[in-house]
């Protein structure tokens, strides 16, 4: 039987272990882009309304999809946060392009915009990080 000055312990423990083992997602490029394919993210701007505008269009006659996102940038080692994710089949032609608008609650905050292609290499590629005040 364990006493409650063992468990409480081992909780703190366990929860100094989670904070730990989570690493953050970062605003980085990864995966490696196949042989003819291309990806050009858009860097956020304000819209109308103070809306939040982001997108970008990517090429890839071998990608099945590719994701469009929106994503806040945390720093401070918290992990990023996807705050629109819009996924675009593949048509036939391997063209890809999004141009979208959106909140996220109101305030000030770092964003980038976020591309993924689905394709051999799993290529991700990212705009520059800007500072926003929108709705």
């Amino acid at each position: 039987m364990f006493s409650r000055k063992k468990l409480s312990m081992l909780a703190v423990g366990l929860v100094l272990a989670s904070f730990t083992a989570a690493t953050p997602a970062m605003a980085d490029s990864s995966g490696t882009l196949p042989s003819g394919c291309s990806i050009s993210a858009n860097t956020p701007t304000l819209a109308s309304n103070n809306r939040i505008s982001f997108g970008g269009s990517a090429n890839c006659k071998s990608a099945s999809s590719a994701d469009f996102r929106l994503v806040r940038d945390f720093s401070n080692n918290v992990p990023d946060a996807r705050v629109t994710n819009v996924n675009i089949r593949d048509n036939g032609t391997g063209a890809y392009q999004y141009s979208g608008v959106t909140c996220d609650n109101g305030g000030t905050g770092s964003y980038y915009s976020e591309i993924r292609l689905y394709a051999t290499g799993s290529p991700q590629r990212v705009s520059k990080t800007v500072s926003l005040s929108h709705c």
